[in-house]
């Protein structure tokens, strides 16, 4: 006998419990996924607060030390520490150890960001700060030994395989994973040592101006316009935002459509990178030098006008954007290496460009 829906009674009853263990297996998945994170948050956290203890003490604590005082401490203090695996904690003390390097790095240099308004703390900018779980980008490492990669599974210490949308592309020693999360989506970036192979090619040199109507004109007539993403996706993510406004702070529907607006801010992100990323291939793939323009980024966002996303190109927006241009470009060419295009800033321009 027909139900309804055209399935028999026993076919809905396997197709609801296939949802069901499905429902289960997601859940489980990000359960333990969120339970790593929050331990590696805790021990960046708790290693931060103990090295300032030491400071007030007038003692140097050495991140090794340190690891030894959470590993002794962690089976009375934090038992849930063993609910997941053991590289989540201890990677967060070699990621504290090189965000000090960086400030003292920075330091001798001189070359400490400069803080617009005190920190709450009282420390220094570039000084590691504690980690939020609301406006920090968590992530926690797996080491090679800990995790198999076969086809589109991935098998996780504690929980076991996980499906991946895609396959590993790339053949070669497997070094490390990072999992990590955005907008309710979990990525895993997975370190593959592989044979650098250096690509040469006899292409001229180009000079490359950034405008606004247009993201980039190259010296040659060749032009990459300005698709304007935020303005297209401008329309959901105000809708979201008054809707978000309407709900109740910590209520289920509020938890949803902050998924959403962070969902429709990622897609933007992604469509300005993706824009920005074909652009430098091209470039270093077709010319062997390349002359960047370099802006007065500042100056540029000082007026409200051309600082709206919608008008200005992602490369000109950010404050450091002459940095992420260069680096991005560099990255794509590979500059350091003999045979590569060679990404160099020229001088910088009086005025602001027309277009």
């Amino acid at each position: 006998m027909q139900n309804w829906n055209g399935l028999s009674s026993r076919k809905r009853s396997s197709h609801e419990s296939l949802a069901r263990n499905q429902t289960e297996y997601h859940t489980r998945t990000r359960g333990v996924f969120s339970e790593s994170l929050g331990v590696a948050r805790h021990a960046y956290n708790w290693a931060l607060a103990r090295w300032k203890e030491y400071r007030v003490q007038g003692k140097w604590a050495k991140m090794n030390d340190l690891k030894t005082e959470y590993n002794r401490i962690k089976g009375e203090q934090f038992p849930w520490c063993y609910e997941v695996t053991k590289c989540a904690p201890e990677q967060a003390f070699a990621n504290l150890g090189q965000a000090f390097d960086n400030y003292w790095r920075m330091k001798k240099e001189g070359t400490l960001p400069k803080l617009k308004h005190p920190r709450k703390d009282g420390e220094e900018g570039g000084f590691p700060h504690f980690k939020s779980k609301k406006r920090d980008r968590l992530s926690f490492y797996l080491a090679n030994d800990k995790f198999s990669v076969d086809g589109h599974t991935i098998r996780i210490p504690k929980l076991g395989a996980v499906n991946m949308t895609e396959a590993l592309r790339f053949q070669g020693k497997i070094m490390s994973a990072v999992i990590s999360s955005r907008a309710g989506w979990w990525f895993v970036s997975i370190s593959v040592e592989v044979k650098h192979e250096v690509p040469t090619h006899s292409g001229g040199p180009v000079g490359i101006d950034l405008g606004l109507k247009t993201l980039a004109t190259l010296s040659d007539g060749i032009v990459f316009e300005n698709q304007k993403h935020y303005r297209r996706g401008l329309g959901r993510i105000k809708g979201l935002s008054k809707g978000l406004s309407r709900k109740g702070e910590g209520s289920q529907n509020w938890g949803k459509t902050t998924k959403k607006l962070a969902k429709a801010h990622y897609r933007v992100s992604c469509q300005r990178q993706d824009s920005l990323h074909k652009m430098t291939t091209h470039v270093a793939r077709t010319h062997a030098l390349i002359g960047l323009e370099d802006l007065n980024a500042k100056g540029m966002l000082a007026n409200h006008s051309l600082a709206k996303p919608s008008v200005m190109p992602v490369s000109l927006r950010s404050s450091v954007s002459s940095s992420i241009r260069l680096s991005s470009m560099a990255d794509m060419c590979n500059w350091s290496v003999s045979g590569i295009p060679q990404a160099k800033p020229v001088m910088r321009a009086v005025g602001l460009s027309k277009t």
